[in-house]
């Protein structure tokens, strides 16, 4: 059943593709490269269509209402991609929204509003990408007895099973975390509690790695720094920048950083984030350490080869520690 675009009410904006009113799933098989694009939404959706138009040569504006980029990040990497997007030409409006548009002869004028300013922007597309929603209209789902709450199937539990005992619910129809891995992870779980009702799984859902396909990329997992001080740990924070590592030089990917967030006193990781070259790859090792409850001290013994960008990992665990050796 899956899920679908998300569509929001702004006023004169009406009709779809063929009146270059885009959604993610337009973008992906977009007929033409547009001259000009304004973005709605700063999160992974929107700033990953804002950097790929970007590159194709669109002059995009990416508006965003929220403070910084990522909002469901760490805001340090929102605001470490949102320099690096207008670095590369992007238009980045944070704090904003598209206050209503006008249809124009070569497409649309958009009257983005942020404070007390309004600022008009012509452009060839408006790309919607605020979310997606699960797809339950007319399936009839309620009359055999599958329950539904108000972002999608309910299941009884994180073994995945609906009201229904032989009617399992994976993926983003349940309308809980809306990412591919986490689909994978859960009809994994689904296909094995049915085979095995006598030792069913459940999923883990406490450390999800999110993953941004933006240059730098940016991953992110655990608790972010403020949702950690939010729940009451005494916070210790270590950072690590790529530029100061050989493989980072080598291969021209010096942008960026990894910010590890522990608690002080065991010195149990809570969370770890990045920005930078293939950190969608290192998230890994990050989730692993969350998973198996890793303490700075026990990390701090893993050897990591020498030249590769995951040295930036063990000099983040190793400056949370408080004794990092190339701490710039």
């Amino acid at each position: 059943m899956g899920s679908s675009v998300i569509h929001i009410p702004i006023p004169g904006l009406s009709g779809g593709r063929d009146e270059n009113v885009w959604t993610s799933d337009d973008a992906v098989t977009a007929p033409f490269a547009p001259k000009s694009m304004v973005v709605l939404g700063g999160g992974a959706v929107g700033c990953e269509f804002s950097y790929v138009f970007n590159g194709l040569g669109t002059d995009v504006t990416l508006v965003e209402m929220m403070p910084t980029l990522l909002n469901v990040m760490d805001e340090d990497l929102g605001k470490e991609l949102g320099k690096s997007l207008t670095k590369q030409g992007i238009k980045v409006k944070t704090g904003a929204t598209i206050e209503k548009v006008e249809k124009t002869k070569g497409g649309w004028k958009a009257f983005i509003k942020k404070g007390t300013e309004v600022e008009e922007v012509e452009a060839e597309v408006i790309l919607l990408g605020v979310g997606r929603k699960a797809n339950v209209e007319g399936m009839n789902l309620e009359s055999i007895g599958v329950k539904l709450h108000r972002r999608g199937v309910e299941v009884v539990d994180d073994t995945l099973q609906t009201h229904v005992p032989n009617i399992w619910a994976i993926g983003d129809v349940t309308g809980r975390i809306q990412l591919a891995h986490v689909a994978q992870q859960e009809g994994l779980t689904a296909v094995h509690n049915i085979f095995h009702p006598d030792a069913k799984k459940t999923v883990d859902y406490r450390f999800v790695p999110n993953a941004v396909y933006t240059s730098p990329e940016v991953a992110s997992v655990g608790l972010t720094e403020s949702q950690a001080q939010a729940a009451g740990h005494d916070v210790v924070v270590g950072r690590s920048k790529f530029m100061i590592f050989a493989k980072a030089m080598a291969s021209n990917e010096t942008d960026g950083f990894v910010k590890v967030v522990a608690d002080r006193k065991y010195g149990e990781i809570l969370g770890v984030h990045m920005i930078g070259g293939h950190v969608t790859d290192m998230i890994t090792e990050a989730v692993t350490a969350l998973v198996h409850e890793a303490t700075l001290e026990s990390m701090q013994t893993v050897i990591h080869a020498h030249p590769t960008m995951a040295e930036a990992i063990i000099e983040a665990f190793e400056d949370a520690a408080g004794h990092a050796i190339h701490k710039m």
